[in-house]
C-alpha cells in the first residue's frame, strides 16, 4: 500500500510447455515408454484412447514383479492406479496396429539410476528424445553392462565391453523401453 492509499497486486501466469508425440504400435506386444508428465500419469491420464481389449504389462523393477492393466471401451483401464512415468517400461498388447500420442509437460530426468550388479531393470530415456545407454541410466556404461532390445518378437542383446558395444550402440527410440 502506498501512501494514497492505493494497493498494487502483481499476477503473474506461468504457462507449462505441453509436447507431444507419436507411437506407431503394431498388433501384438510393443514396448513403449511415456516420456511427458500428465496428471499423476496413470494409464487412463496417458493412454485414455486406445484400442479395445489392449493390454499392458509393467514391470516394476525394484521388486521384480510385473503389474497388468486391461482395457475395455466401455470401462477404461483395469485396474486404473497402474502409473507409467517417465523412464519406466512397458510391453503394450494391441489387439490392432494403432497410433498412440502421449501429450503433458516435458519430465526433468533425475539421473542416475542406480541399477545393482547382476539386476535386470525396464527403463527409458526420461525425455522424449532418443535415448542410449548413458542419457538412460545416467552414468557411462561399464565392462559386462548388457542391453536387451525388443525387436517385435525376441531381444536383441549388446554387450559392453573394452569401451565398445557390440554388435553396435543401442538406441532407443522416442516413446520405445
Amino acid at each position: 500500500t502506498d501512501a494514497c492509499h492505493n494497493t498494487n497486486l502483481c499476477s503473474q501466469t506461468v504457462t507449462l510447455p505441453w509436447a507431444s508425440y507419436t507411437v506407431n504400435l503394431v498388433a501384438g506386444l510393443n514396448l513403449i515408454a511415456n516420456q511427458l508428465d500428465q496428471g499423476g500419469n496413470t494409464l487412463n491420464e496417458i493412454m485414455p484412447n486406445v484400442p479395445d481389449g489392449s493390454v499392458v504389462y509393467k514391470y516394476n523393477n525394484v521388486p521384480g514383479t510385473w503389474a497388468v492393466s486391461y482395457y475395455s471401451a466401455a470401462d477404461s483401464w483395469n485396474p486404473g492406479t497402474i502409473t507409467l512415468n517417465p523412464g519406466e517400461g512397458a510391453f503394450f498388447q494391441s489387439p490392432t496396429n494403432c497410433i498412440v500420442i502421449f501429450i503433458g509437460t516435458p519430465h526433468v530426468p533425475v539421473l542416475p539410476r542406480p541399477i545393482a550388479n547382476g539386476a535386470i531393470y525396464l527403463l527409458s530415456r526420461q525425455t522424449n528424445d532418443i535415448g542410449n545407454y548413458t542419457n538412460i541410466v545416467g552414468v557411462a556404461p561399464t565392462n559386462g553392462a548388457t542391453v536387451y532390445r525388443w525387436s517385435g518378437s525376441s531381444y536383441n542383446s549388446y554387450s559392453f565391453a573394452s569401451g565398445a558395444w557390440a554388435p553396435s550402440e543401442p538406441a532407443a527410440a522416442v516413446g520405445e523401453a
